[in-house]
C-alpha cells in the first residue's frame, strides 16, 4: 500500500526516532570495525568508506595472521551443524500438553507440520544466509535475519550485518524495532514504490539523472493502535518506507509476525547490542599479529643481514646479488653481516601461545575432540557430549531470541500459503510451540537420560532379592522418557491402541498355549488313571 495522507507526519516522527537510536549506536562503529578488520575482512565497510571494486583489506589493517578470521568460521559452521543441522530434525512442534501430544490426530498433525516445515525450509536459501548470520553474530555480537515472503519458494532469508541496523528492545528485552537505511537511485525508487509515490525532488530527479541516489529508510515497528497520527493497520508489526531527505512516506504495510529474527551471543547489562567472542579474544589476535610483523622483520634480517662495511677499504656500492662481487684493497677489513642476535623461534614460540588463548575465546578446544587411539566408540560418545553440554549455555540464547521467532514466521507463512496440513478441532485456541530437537538439545536432556538407566542399573540388585519391588516404577514411562531425551524419532514408538493390542494378543497367545498344556497334562493324568482303574 504507497500512503501519502499524514506521511510528512509520520515520516518525520520515525526518522526522528531512527536518528536518536542511531546516534547511541555510534560508540559501537569503533569496535565493529576493529573486529571486521582482523575477523571478516569482506565486510571492513563499516563506515561505507568502500567504493564497489574496493579493497577489503585496507593498507593500514594488513593481516599477518588469519587466526581470527579461521577461528570465527570455524564455530560459525560448528553452531550451524549444532543448532541448524540440514541433513536432521533440528525441532519439533508441541502443545505443552503431553496427554494432548499423544492424542492419534494430534500426533499425527504435529509430525506431518514439523517435517513440511523443515522440508521448505530445505528448499530455501535457509542455510546459506543462516550461517552468515551464525558469522556475524560470532564476530559483531549481534546478527539480523529476515524472512521475506516469495512467490516462488514461499519465504526467502536476507542476512545482513548489524551495522546496516538500529535495533530497540521492549520492556521484555526482546527485539521489537528495526530500521535500515540504504541508497536507490530513482529509477529503483520508481520501480518499487510507484511514480506516484515519488516525492516530486525524486521524479525531478528521474527526468534529468536516474541514477542518482537516494536515501531510504525501513522501519519495522510494532503496531501501536490508536495513536493519534498513526495509520491503523490490522497487523502486529508495521513497515513503513521514507524518504530521509524530503521526510515522505513511501509505503505503508505490515506483518502478521516479526520479520526479523535477531540474536545475540551475550548481553552486557545495561547495553542492547551483543557481545562476541571476536570482541574478547581482539587484543590477542591484534597482538598475534603485531608480534607476526616483528618476527617477519627479524627473519628477514637473518635470512638477508645488514653489513658491516669498512669506510674506507672497500669500493662502494656493494653488490649483494648472487655470484655478484664487491671490490676491497688488499689488506683492508673484510665486509662482514651484522648479527643482530634476534630470535625468530622465540616470536614463533610466542605466536602459538596466544593463538591457544585466541581458539579457547572461540571454543575450539570445545568443538575439537582430543585423539586417543585407545579410545572405544562410547568413550568417543561421552567425550562429546561433555563438550556439547559445555556449550549448552552459550547456545541457548540463540534458540529464544532467534530460532523461536523465526520457527514462528515460517509456521505463518506456510498455514496462509496453505502448505500445513489443517489444524485438528482439538487444537483450536491451543499454543503449539517448537521444541527443539538439535544435537545440543538433546545432549542438554540426555543427561537425565543417563540418570534414569544409572538408577536402574543401581537397583538391580534389589529387583533381583525382591522382585516386588519392580512394581514401584513405570516401565513403560521409563523407557519413553528415555528415548525422548536420547532424541528418537516419535514415529518408531507405538502409540497407546497399538501397545495395548499387541499386549491383548500376546495375553491371549500365553493363555491358548496355557490351556494347551493343561489339556495336555489332564489327558496324560487320564491316561495314568485308565491301568489304575481296570
Amino acid at each position: 500500500m504507497t500512503a501519502k495522507i499524514g506521511g510528512d507526519d509520520l515520516a518525520k516522527r520515525w526518522i526522528k526516532e531512527y536518528e536518536n537510536l542511531k546516534g547511541s549506536r555510534a560508540n559501537w562503529l569503533d569496535l565493529w570495525q576493529d573486529v571486521a578488520d582482523y575477523c571478516v575482512p569482506e565486510k571492513s565497510d563499516i563506515y561505507n568508506s568502500l567504493a564497489p571494486g574496493d579493497r577489503r583489506r585496507k593498507p593500514s589493517t594488513v593481516l599477518f595472521d588469519s587466526v581470527g578470521e579461521h577461528s570465527n568460521k570455524m564455530l560459525a559452521s560448528a553452531m550451524h551443524s549444532m543448532l541448524t543441522n540440514p541433513a536432521r530434525f533440528w525441532f519439533e512442534l508441541t502443545t505443552e500438553d503431553l496427554k494432548l501430544d499423544k492424542e492419534d490426530d494430534v500426533r499425527q498433525w504435529l509430525q506431518d507440520t514439523t517435517r513440511a516445515m523443515h522440508f521448505f525450509l530445505n528448499q530455501s536459501n535457509f542455510h546459506s544466509a543462516v550461517h552468515q548470520y551464525y558469522i556475524d553474530i560470532n564476530s559483531f555480537g549481534t546478527g539480523l535475519l529476515r524472512i521475506q515472503e516469495d512467490e516462488e519458494h514461499y519465504f526467502k532469508f536476507i542476512s545482513r550485518p548489524v551495522y546496516q541496523h538500529v535495533i530497540a528492545e521492549n520492556n521484555s528485552h526482546e527485539i521489537d524495532m528495526v530500521f535500515r537505511e540504504f541508497s536507490w537511485t530513482a529509477r529503483q525508487v520508481e520501480m518499487e514504490f510507484g511514480r506516484q509515490a515519488l516525492p516530486r525532488r525524486v521524479a525531478d530527479s528521474d527526468k534529468n539523472n536516474p541514477h542518482e541516489k537516494f536515501r531510504i529508510l525501513h522501519a519495522i515497528v510494532p503496531n501501536r493502535k490508536g495513536k493519534k497520527g498513526e495509520l491503523s493497520k490490522n497487523k502486529p508489526f508495521l513497515s513503513y518506507y521514507f524518504s530521509m531527505e524530503e521526510q515522505r512516506t513511501l509505503r505503508v504495510g505490515g506483518f502478521e509476525e516479526f520479520p526479523m529474527a535477531v540474536g545475540r551471543f551475550g548481553v552486557s547489562s545495561g547495553e542492547i547490542y551483543g557481545r562476541s567472542p571476536a570482541m574478547q579474544a581482539l587484543p590477542d589476535i591484534k597482538l598475534v599479529n603485531k608480534i607476526w610483523e616483528t618476527t617477519i622483520r627479524a627473519a628477514q634480517k637473518t635470512i638477508n643481514p645488514p653489513l658491516q662495511v669498512p669506510d674506507d677499504g672497500s669500493f662502494l656500492p656493494v653488490n649483494r646479488k648472487p655470484g655478484g662481487i664487491t671490490y676491497y684493497r688488499a689488506g683492508g677489513d673484510l665486509i662482514r653481516p651484522l648479527e643482530t642476535g634476534g630470535r625468530v623461534d622465540l616470536g614463533i614460540d610466542m605466536i602459538n601461545q596466544i593463538k591457544l588463548s585466541i581458539r579457547k575465546s572461540f571454543f575450539i578446544d570445545q568443538l575439537q575432540l582430543v585423539e586417543n587411539d585407545r579410545m572405544t566408540a562410547t568413550e568417543v560418545n561421552q567425550r562429546t557430549d561433555e563438550q556439547l553440554r559445555f556449550l549448552g549455555p552459550v547456545l541457548s540464547r540463540q534458540e529464544f531470541e532467534f530460532l523461536r521467532p523465526l520457527i514462528n514466521r515460517v509456521f505463518g507463512i506456510l498455514l496462509r500459503r496453505g502448505k500445513i496440513p489443517a489444524i485438528p478441532k482439538i487444537l483450536s485456541g491451543r499454543n503449539v510451540i517448537p521444541r527443539y530437537v538439535s544435537q545440543v538439545a538433546r545432549v542438554q536432556r540426555a543427561s537425565d537420560a543417563d540418570n534414569i538407566v544409572r538408577a536402574i542399573t543401581a537397583i538391580g540388585p534389589i529387583i533381583q532379592a525382591q522382585p516386588e519391588t519392580l512394581d514401584l516404577i513405570d516401565g513403560d514411562m521409563a523407557l519413553k522418557k528415555a528415548l525422548e531425551m536420547f532424541g528418537i524419532d516419535q514415529e518408531i514408538i507405538r502409540d497407546e491402541d497399538e501397545i495395548e493390542s499387541i499386549r491383548g494378543a500376546r495375553a491371549d497367545q500365553e493363555a491358548q498355549v496355557q490351556e494347551q498344556e493343561q489339556q495336555q497334562l489332564e489327558s496324560e493324568q487320564m491316561k495314568n488313571l485308565i491301568p489304575l482303574a481296570k
